[in-house]
């Protein structure tokens, strides 16, 4: 009759194997990957019981503390996908301590990446910085080129989640050295990818889709389907900010459908509240609320605050869009609570921004220009010049309300500039139009004219969806600048 511990030692050798043998499907392509996280799935209990059996008495001999070493470093892609950030840690932080028994720094460095990605998720920068660095200092001591180009695009996903894109641009281009030639495709496509991320960031839009479609082909090549999504995600963003909004649909629906294939919550999470971003933009409001939402209820679930941080602050825009005052106001809020917690001045600074808008539609317009200052100060603390254009326009629309136009002109001409710099189209078409309408309400209309048509030209080439109304507009100011010459000729 075998002992309790044979059996449970048993038991946990066998589904390890299973787990490195579903790692293995995992690799094989989309098909390899779903029937991977099926058999999970069908044995989830069975394995988590084999993992926590090894966990507790990893004490026990180096034997168990391989087997619990080897449940985390073997399962990392379907760990990833399938279990909570608090399952996640339990089983990295055991492997990690089993790893340091056994010596074996290679899953040292991996379990501290694990570590690091966990609390990233979590919203806990510092501490998820702290593993990076940790991991990095080991990959660099056994002069591990893919471990050191991992650690730093780890650490430059912090910088750019925090709005310093600066620093996320330069561990990321460090990261791509480190890539050997012709050599592990798949860790050089989510670096390029990373790379397309942060100057889409920039508002370098050219600049990211070249970045991206390579990535997308790498991950398209070697069929990874949750790499595809991911990519497509920040293709989608790049067709919305360039107001290809049918294009930037199509690419999120299709990154959804990847996503769904394999039930991978966190990606189709984000496909979903960016989709919704899209419905926002066109004023398909119903929509866009569902969506953001929905994106809230899985980021809620997987516990990923700082994902749930970026769809409330969205969702409470458009419950303002909708007139529902009282849900975007509660909401801003839940945002502003949640960005100090997290310590994140760049989420913190959208809720202010958020909050500044919602007070100048409530005609409170000091309380309005406080939070957006606050806003600004914030946000001039990171290098997030696309956000920083965003608040100086809305102070300008704020000031203009107010009949301030010299004001509101200063502060549209400096969001102008930023805009031009940054070669950011869709930006400065936008701030072109409260520009004009500025210059035309001082009565300088040959400048209002100039920067409404630039607006709508920019409007014609994308099929913008204002670009019949403002054309009328424009058309209309023309007129009104024909009849003004007429009566100065006639006089």
């Amino acid at each position: 009759m075998h002992s309790q511990t044979e059996a449970h030692t048993r038991h946990s050798t066998y589904f390890l194997k299973m787990i490195k043998s579903l790692e293995k499907h995992s690799n094989q392509g989309n098909n390899g990957l779903k029937k991977a996280l099926d058999v999970f799935d069908r044995e989830r209990a069975n394995i988590f019981l084999g993992q926590a059996w090894a966990s507790d008495n990893n004490m026990r001999g180096s034997n168990i503390a391989q087997m619990c070493n080897d449940y985390s470093l073997y399962g990392a892609k379907i760990i990833d996908i399938r279990l909570l950030p608090e399952d996640q840690l339990k089983w990295r932080t055991t492997a990690l301590t089993c790893a340091e028994q056994l010596e074996e720094q290679r899953s040292q460095a991996v379990h501290l990446g694990g570590l690091g990605n966990i609390y990233f998720l979590l919203g806990d920068y510092s501490k998820a910085l702290d593993y990076y660095n940790r991991g990095h200092a080991i990959h660099q001591a056994m002069n591990n080129s893919l471990g050191i180009a991992s650690a730093l695009c780890n650490m430059g996903n912090i910088y750019l989640a925090k709005g310093e894109k600066k620093a996320a641009l330069k561990l990321y281009e460090e990261a791509i050295e480190h890539i050997p030639t012709n050599h592990n495709v798949q860790e050089k496509g989510i670096i390029l990818s990373n790379l397309g991320q942060v100057y889409l960031e920039f508002g370098l839009l050219e600049q990211a889709r070249k970045f991206l479609d390579e990535a997308l082909g790498i991950f398209r090549g070697i069929n990874d389907s949750r790499s595809v999504s991911k990519t497509l995600v920040n293709l989608g963003i790049v067709f919305r900010n360039s107001s290809q909004l049918n294009r930037a649909a199509e690419v999120l629906k299709e990154a959804i459908d990847f996503a769904s294939q394999i039930d991978d919550v966190r990606v189709k999470a984000s496909a979903i509240g960016n989709l919704a971003n899209i419905y926002l933009v066109v004023n398909k409001l119903d929509l866009a609320i569902e969506c953001f939402e929905e994106a809230v209820k899985f980021d809620r679930e997987l516990g990923d605050l700082h994902g749930e941080a970026i769809d409330l602050n969205n969702l409470a825009a458009a419950y303002m869009k909708a007139n529902k005052t009282d849900l975007s106001l509660e909401t801003y809020l839940q945002v502003l609570t949640l960005a100090q917690s997290l310590e994140n001045k760049r989420l913190e600074s959208n809720a202010c921004c958020g909050l500044g808008l919602l007070y100048r539609n409530l005609g409170e317009l000091q309380k309005a220009i406080s939070y957006l200052e606050r806003s600004m100060m914030l946000i001039q603390s990171t290098d997030d010049t696309q956000t920083e254009g965003t608040v100086l326009g809305n102070l300008g629309s704020i000031y203009e309300s107010m009949g301030d136009y010299a004001s509101a002109i200063r502060f549209y001409e400096k969001a102008f500039s930023l805009a031009d710099r940054m070669k950011d189209l869709s930006s400065k078409a936008i701030i072109s139009w409260n520009l004009g309408q500025a210059y035309r309400k001082i009565g300088n209309l040959e400048r209002a004219l100039e920067l409404m048509k630039s607006c709508v030209e920019f409007e014609e080439k994308v099929g913008h969806p204002d670009l019949d109304n403002d054309a009328k507009e424009v058309a209309e100011l023309q007129n009104e600048i024909y009849q003004e010459r007429k009566r100065h000729t006639q006089l």
